[in-house]
């Protein structure tokens, strides 16, 4: 009888694992694909020409009245 429960024991605790591994695979992927850097760039170089060209330039190597 404690074989057979043992055994039981074994099964559940490989089960919960395997969904664990599964589940957690599922979770890494879906960050890594939500968060390709085309994405993250777009808005990135918006905030940049809104807030922050106007002193450090288009292409970011200053204005002339910064270097004054």
């Amino acid at each position: 009888m404690t074989q057979d429960k043992t055994e039981r024991h074994a099964m559940f605790a490989s089960a919960i694992l395997l969904v664990l591994f599964v589940g957690l695979t599922l979770f890494v992927s879906s960050i890594v694909r939500g968060a390709s850097p085309v994405q993250t760039a777009r808005p990135a170089s918006a905030t940049f020409r809104a807030k922050c060209a106007m002193c450090h330039g288009q292409d970011g190597s200053g204005s002339e009245a910064e270097r004054a």
